[in-house]
């Protein structure tokens, strides 16, 4: 699809010309590669991160039905499913934490830990994909997606230090409404890289040995440290 003819029909969409459900019809034919040609020359032309977020809702709404697709075509230990699992372990971890503090009122020693060892395990999921995935797509010109998502990765852990203090500063019904607000942050953020960024690194990365590799190798290290704890 012609590149020029996606940024008219994402600005219209971005001006409120369009719906987003008409913009993704526009150009549903369009592949992860013009799509992510198509923002970068929104970029060159001065549209911000806040103005790219509102437009990859269109990118989503057209890449949404394509990911069941490239599901069943993965391997069961590919880095992508591992991702993907992990997002899907993360939004468990944090229904469990939000029930935690809502039910208890008055929070144990073993549920500080608990929450802690989870935003660790976040932070780890996070760090995987900065040192894997995310350089290998910087390289090939995904600049500004890759800055977007590493954005993301630094507001949820600044969201979760901070719900850290007030944790330890025993004021739950304050943790409550950071809780929900992480746990909005985490969805949308999972949303994003199932439906936009993955797709994109398999239509762009060939070498996922060399990632599967040193996916392994972190967790080798990952479990090292955790012994010396």
């Amino acid at each position: 699809m012609d590149i020029s003819d996606i940024t008219k029909n994402l600005k219209s969409f971005e001006s409120g010309e369009i719906t987003k459900e008409e913009a993704a019809e526009n150009i549903k034919s369009a592949s992860p590669s013009e799509l992510s040609l198509a923002e970068i020359e929104l970029i060159s032309e001065g549209y911000s991160e806040k103005d790219l977020k509102r437009i990859s809702e269109v990118f989503l709404e057209i890449i949404e039905d394509k990911r069941q697709g490239y599901m069943n075509e993965l391997e069961e230990n590919h880095p992508v499913k591992r991702f993907i699992d992990d997002h899907e372990k993360i939004l468990e971890k944090m229904d469990e934490i939000e029930d935690m503090v809502l039910k208890d009122g008055n929070l144990k020693y073993s549920d500080y830990k608990f929450i802690r060892k989870n935003f660790e395990e976040f932070s780890y999921h996070h760090r995987n994909e900065e040192k894997t995935i995310l350089p290998i797509l910087k390289d090939k010109g995904k600049r500004g997606r890759v800055n977007l998502v590493k954005n993301e990765h630094r507001k949820i852990e600044k969201k979760e230090n901070k719900i850290k203090d007030i944790l330890g500063a025993e004021d739950l019904d304050n943790a409550i409404t950071h809780l929900r607000e992480l746990r909005y942050l985490l969805s949308k953020h999972t949303v994003m890289e199932n439906n936009y960024l993955y797709p994109v690194a398999l239509e762009r990365i060939d070498d996922w040995r060399s990632i599967k590799e040193k996916m392994e190798e972190m967790e080798c290290m990952n479990l090292e440290i955790k012994k010396g704890d």
